[in-house]
């Protein structure tokens, strides 16, 4: 069996589509590290909304704009939804009394949230204040939002072994091998797992190259739990592509395919992170995407957590169950093939 592995991996490093994908995670995280210790949370100034003719005191507007960037809106309508677009954070200023009052959506940063808490008291101390600042204190190594563009990075290597099975499998029926394979004296079970390794070692050696690269220190507490999630998403990620690779019918039906599966596993954990409130019930199902755990549990690491075992457990059951399901797919379409050739019998 380590043979029909070692051939495999031959077969995969003539592949130019292999050899880029294994590159790409690792040469994104060479470039991330460019951004060196910038905290891009210190970038983003707040934005407050208004209603131009409910702030009648140019004071109020000065004051605010001094702390971040100031918009009109025409109408209470305008603003209320600016406030409730998930994907900004403005906050809706309100002139009340010789005071102010702060409408927010409630999916804001936290920074954002403890701004919008505490603004209609700085405004009333603002003599007493000469200067008001806005800061939000990071873990040392934190770099801000650059813990999300390294998770966004690892996952994409995770699943970059996905395309090591895909094209292995896409590439054996483009010049016939799969044909001798199918007649070969070895079980749909043993083809199985040499698929499934040649995805696993391309995506634990891409995933860990970039691990290395991206995560700076990487700390002897976090190599556990970033072991056991890299091994467990680089295997569900080559089973996805063993998946894609038998399901597709030729190379260009099944590159169409890969990058679909490809966006299907690395979009939904971006966006449920920016539109889902951490520890709501839509949150807790958003795990039912296999690469969101992982997503998670990188996330975890990289914000001081030694071994996020609940994640770990979350990809273990993703990899129990989708295995089944494919062994359950693979039984189900040799029975059928087994039935039509009794029939042409």
């Amino acid at each position: 069996m380590g043979c029909g592995i070692w051939y495999q991996l031959k077969s995969c490093v003539r592949d130019k589509m292999c050899i880029l994908s294994f590159l790409l995670p690792v040469i994104a995280g060479i470039a991330l590290n460019f951004l060196g210790d910038v905290d891009l949370l210190d970038l983003a100034e707040p934005e407050f909304g208004v209603v131009k003719e409910n702030l009648t005191s140019p004071e109020i507007r000065d004051w605010l704009e001094g702390l971040g960037t100031v918009k009109e809106y025409l109408s209470e309508e305008e603003l209320r939804e600016a406030v409730l677009e998930p994907s900004t954070s403005v906050l809706g200023i309100r002139q009340q009394g010789g005071g102010i009052s702060v409408t927010r959506a409630g999916d804001e940063p936290e920074m954002i949230q403890k701004l919008a808490d505490r603004l209609p008291l700085l405004y009333e101390e603002r003599d007493r204040n000469s200067t008001v600042s806005v800061s939000m204190a990071v873990p040392e190594g934190d770099t801000g939002l650059k813990n999300l563009f390294i998770s966004i990075i690892m996952v994409t290597a995770m699943f970059m072994g996905g395309t090591f099975s895909a094209m292995n499998i896409l590439g054996e029926k483009e010049d016939g091998t799969i044909l001798v394979n199918d007649v070969l004296p070895r079980s749909r079970l043993v083809y199985l797992f040499q698929k499934i390794a040649v995805g696993l070692l391309g995506g634990i050696l891409s995933a860990g190259l970039t691990a290395l690269v991206c995560i700076r220190p990487l700390r002897m507490i976090q190599l556990p739990g970033l072991t056991a999630v890299i091994l467990l998403s680089a295997f569900l990620a080559s089973l996805a592509g063993a998946f894609t690779g038998r399901a597709a019918e030729g190379l260009m039906a099944g590159i169409g395919l890969l990058k679909l599966v490809m966006i299907g596993f690395i979009a939904p954990p971006i966006l449920f992170w920016l539109l889902l409130p951490a520890g709501s019930r839509g949150s807790g199902l958003a795990c039912l995407v296999p690469s969101v755990p992982a997503f998670r549990g990188i996330m975890e690491l990289l914000e001081g957590g030694s071994f996020p075992a609940v994640y770990i457990l979350l990809l273990s059951v993703h990899c129990v169950v989708w295995l089944a399901v494919y062994l359950w797919t693979e039984m189900a379409g040799e029975k059928k093939k087994r039935c039509k050739g009794g029939k042409l019998a």
